[in-house]
């Protein structure tokens, strides 16, 4: 599945929306061609989220950010997400993930983290926050041990526009998670969702100045 995100590079990310919005959301990003969500799991009512964006759009790719523990990666795969990112390393939770069969990809920030996990017998990764541990700067030391391996790295963290060509120009960086392409929900402007997805995913390809709504 990372592999796949490879051929989107971006992924959106929202945090406490309910099923209407998340179906508007789907809408909007399906319109940029870019039908891929990270939504972040608090509560029995995400899964109804994501039941909605699916039950509208079968083939769109949702993933879970914040998966803590085994309980929640059986949550998440109840509600057919696609993937899962997880702030941490968690043994449970990533054998939880192999045995249903649910791409994940484990916290890392320190090589140990990416040792545990690479041992944990999964090869997609969760560098989190990005930013604020060094950037890509930081991830490129942090996987250059680890470079002879078809490491999947998903970023997130502190993002934005002036510094996103830093991390997708690095090999092992499958996709970044950019939270500003969706907003601030509460003003339910739509259209503004669409051509920030528009302007990132051409912004992910090309050196130039695109403004976001």
């Amino acid at each position: 599945m990372f592999t796949r995100l490879r051929g989107y590079r971006i992924i959106p990310s929202v945090d406490s929306i309910n099923a209407e919005e998340a179906v508007k959301i789907a809408d909007a990003l399906v319109e940029a061609e870019l039908p891929v969500l990270e939504i972040m799991y608090r509560s029995h009512r995400d899964a109804l989220v994501i039941r909605a964006i699916l039950e509208r759009h079968p083939n769109f790719i949702i993933g879970v950010g914040g998966i803590l523990n085994a309980d929640l990666v059986l949550r998440a795969a109840d509600a057919n997400a696609r993937f899962l990112t997880s702030p941490g390393y968690n043994l449970a939770a990533i054998n939880e993930a192999k045995q249903n069969g649910i791409a994940f990809a484990s916290g890392v920030c320190t090589p140990t983290d990416v040792g545990n996990t690479i041992t944990a017998g999964i090869l997609d990764m969760h560098f989190f926050p990005a930013q604020y541990f060094g950037g890509a700067a930081m991830l490129s030391e942090l996987l250059g041990p680890f470079s002879h391996l078809n490491v999947n790295v998903v970023a997130k963290g502190g993002i934005t526009v002036d510094n996103m060509h830093e991390y997708l120009r690095l090999s092992s960086v499958a996709a970044i998670v950019c939270p500003w392409i969706v907003g601030d929900v509460q003003y339910k402007n739509w259209d503004s969702i669409t051509e920030n997805a528009i302007n990132a995913r051409k912004l992910s390809t090309e050196k130039q100045t695109v403004y976001f709504a």
